[in-house]
């Protein structure tokens, strides 16, 4: 069984389907990976699948374990700073 979560805050990484549900949005971690910043640290990415919040087309995105909030887009909609209606 695959465990539902309601914001982005991991002590580890969270195994493949679990579901996120946020704003009536529902995404799905599809696996991790190392990620090496800028400053030479290196940190887990989630890829998350989902659908467009704009045109219903699948997108992914990535986020560390801690987010405030997921991205409700597809880059082709991205519009950062406006909100969803």
């Amino acid at each position: 069984m695959t465990a539902t979560v309601h914001k982005i805050d991991f002590t580890a990484p969270p195994e493949p389907g679990t579901v996120l549900l946020w704003r009536g949005q529902r995404y799905e971690v599809e696996g991790c990976e190392d990620y090496q910043r800028r400053d030479g640290a290196m940190i887990v990415l989630i890829r998350w699948r989902t659908h467009c919040a704009d045109c219903g087309m699948p997108a992914m995105f990535r986020s560390p374990l801690r987010s405030k909030w997921p991205n409700r887009r597809c880059s082709d909609c991205a519009k950062p700073g406006r909100v969803v209606r």
